[in-house]
């Protein structure tokens, strides 16, 4: 059996899961491309030993179009991204949020508002968004939702107030959404 059939029958982590999800491997990322988006802080792990696809975090980068450029070489590969840091332009959101294998994008802290919801044009694959610390409101939030939810959705620390969420919670059952306001 192939390895996709054994997940499907016995899905062995979350990783696998996803994996399993996106359809299919990809070859291993260019290590100079690698190399390149490391130079800008950039912590870049494998979501499994078994995977090509990229776990990257963006915490001690500083967002540029530069950085951009560096992160674009590796579009492909990268599911999980954290770009929690302050700085990102709407137009940089935009283009990180159309990564075509991107599932998990934490924008947590990064001074995001609603002004980069509302250009959001999400991903096939983006099923989990943090804003977490951001200044995004009821509004935007419904904003980003319109077209397609997502699996989970973070929201503490931001303008949403409690009886915003429990609204939310009621136009998406079965998304996950958690938050304070």
């Amino acid at each position: 059996k192939s390895n996709i059939t054994n997940a499907i029958e016995k899905p062995a982590d979350p990783v696998q899961t996803e994996v399993v999800w996106l359809g299919k491997e990809i070859a291993p990322a260019p290590k100079d491309a690698l190399a390149k988006l490391s130079k800008f802080g950039a912590t870049i792990i494998p979501v499994s030993r078994e995977s090509n696809y990229l776990n990257v975090g963006l915490t001690n980068s500083k967002p540029s179009d530069s950085l951009l450029m560096a992160l674009a070489a590796v579009r492909n590969h990268v599911v999980w991204l954290k770009a929690d840091c302050a700085g990102w332009t709407p137009a940089q959101i935009k283009s990180i949020a159309r990564f075509p294998n991107l599932t998990k994008l934490w924008l947590n802290h990064s001074g995001i508002g609603d002004a980069c919801l509302a250009i959001i044009d999400r991903g096939p694959a983006l099923q989990y968004i943090n804003l977490t610390g951001t200044s995004v409101s009821y509004t935007g939030v419904r904003k980003l939702l319109s077209t397609r939810p997502v699996n989970a959705l973070y929201l503490f620390q931001t303008r949403v107030t409690p009886d915003e969420i429990a609204e939310l919670k009621k136009r998406f059952p079965l998304m996950s959404i958690e938050g304070m306001g």
